[in-house]
Parts: structure tokens; sequence; C-alpha cells
């Protein structure tokens, strides 16, 4: 799978879109962002399956991981760019 890696000790930020609206979140690979995001949606009562959770890295944020982002948690996009403006 293209983009698909893994860093076992190391959270990274990916951006996910499901439902037309793009997250972030930081986990360590690929599939545990698909997994929180696709759990986030459906819990917000989206009916989302979870081939349809799109993930791709965001490198951007990688600062922000672990500190200000929380490991599996979704944040929209708006607000981990405040948090980065913020970092600056």
């Amino acid at each position: 799978m293209k983009g698909c890696f893994v860093l076992p000790d190391k959270l990274v930020a990916w951006e996910t879109k499901a439902c037309g609206k793009i997250a972030i979140v930081a986990a360590k690979n690929m599939a545990s962002a698909r997994t929180a995001t696709w759990r986030s949606a459906n819990d917000a009562g989206f009916q989302v399956a979870y081939i349809q959770v799109h993930v791709k890295r965001a490198g951007k944020y990688d600062d922000l991981c672990g500190g200000q982002l929380k490991a599996n948690k979704v944040y929209s996009k708006e607000v981990a760019n405040e948090m980065l403006k913020e970092k600056k």
C-alpha cells in the first residue's frame, strides 16, 4: 500500500478525510489514524465505511505530536493550524 509505513516508537501526523471533512490525527501508523477517524465519524452520527476514510501524511504537524496532539485523537484541520501558529 503506497505511503503505509510504521514508525513504532514515534507518533507522526496524518491528514484524514471522511465525509468531506479533513482532520489531523497523531498516530504511529496509517491504520491507527484511519481507525480513529472512522470511529470518530461514526460516533458523530455519520455513516462511514472504513474504506471511505482516506489518509495521507501531514508532516508539517509532526512537531505537535505527543505534546499538543494526543495519540489517536481526531482534530479538525483548523484547530491543528491554530495549535501550529501558537507553537511558532
